[in-house]
C-alpha cells in the first residue's frame, strides 16, 4: 500500500513514544481549533481521534463530553495514551482502512496524521473518512509546503513528511465529497519556516 514510508515513521514513533509524550502531552496547542472543532460535532455521536498518539487531544475531546475513540499505528504511542487517558478506547488501526461500518461517525479529528502518508495515499484516507462519516465533520492538520521528504529529529527520529498547498487540500476534499469550511494557516512557533495547515471540512449537502 505504500512505498514503506509509513512503516518506518511508525517505528520512529515506537522508538520516542515515551519522549515525544514528554514533551508535547500537556502542551494545549490545540486547544483553540477543538474548541471550534467541538461544537460541529457534540451531541451527534462518536468522533474518531485519527492519530491520536499518546492521547492528548483525545483527552480534551472526552472532557468536553465528545464521545471519541483514539486511532493510531503506533503501539507504543497507543500504550501511552492508556496510560494517561484511561476512560478512553484506543484502537491500532490504519486511517486507509478504518474498523467503523459506513455512515457510523459524527467526525474525525486528524491533527497531523496524514502528512505522514506519501502523497498518492492522501486521497484513499479522504475517501476512507467520507465512507465511515455520516453527514459529518472533518479536521485536517498538515504542513505547508511543496513534495515529500524524511526528517531526522533532533530525538534521533526519522520521519516521512508531505507537505501541502491550500488549494490542493481544497481539491482533495471535493474529490472526496467534502466541502471546505475554514482553512487557517499560522505559524509554528516551536519551528521556524514551517507553517501549519489547519483545514476544517463538512460532507458535502449532497452526500
Amino acid at each position: 500500500m505504500d512505498n514503506g514510508a509509513v512503516r518506518r515513521t511508525v517505528q520512529s514513533y515506537d522508538h520516542i513514544a515515551g519522549k515525544y509524550t514528554t514533551k508535547w502531552f500537556d502542551k494545549p496547542v490545540m486547544e483553540p481549533y477543538l474548541d471550534r472543532f467541538i461544537p460541529l460535532v457534540q451531541g451527534h455521536g462518536w468522533v474518531a481521534d485519527v492519530g491520536c498518539g499518546p492521547g492528548r487531544d483525545l483527552a480534551y475531546l472526552l472532557k468536553h463530553g465528545v464521545p471519541t475513540i483514539g486511532i493510531d499505528l503506533s503501539m507504543n504511542m497507543l500504550e501511552e495514551a492508556r496510560r494517561r487517558v484511561t476512560e478512553g478506547t484506543h484502537i491500532l488501526a490504519d486511517c486507509r482502512q478504518l474498523p467503523f461500518r459506513t455512515d457510523s461517525l459524527a467526525g474525525i479529528w486528524a491533527c497531523a496524521s496524514l502528512l505522514h502518508l506519501p502523497r498518492s495515499d492522501f486521497a484513499l484516507a479522504l475517501s476512507e473518512f467520507a465512507r465511515v462519516l455520516y453527514h459529518g465533520h472533518l479536521f485536517l492538520g498538515l504542513k505547508e509546503g511543496n513534495g515529500e521528504q524524511w526528517v531526522r529529529g533532533t530525538d534521533g527520529s526519522n520521519r516521512f513528511f508531505t507537505y501541502y498547498r491550500p488549494s490542493e487540500i481544497e481539491s482533495a476534499l471535493g474529490r472526496a465529497g467534502f466541502e471546505l469550511v475554514e482553512l487557517i494557516r499560522n505559524s509554528d512557533p516551536t519551528a521556524a519556516g514551517t507553517t501549519w495547515i489547519n483545514a476544517y471540512a463538512e460532507q458535502a449537502k449532497s452526500s
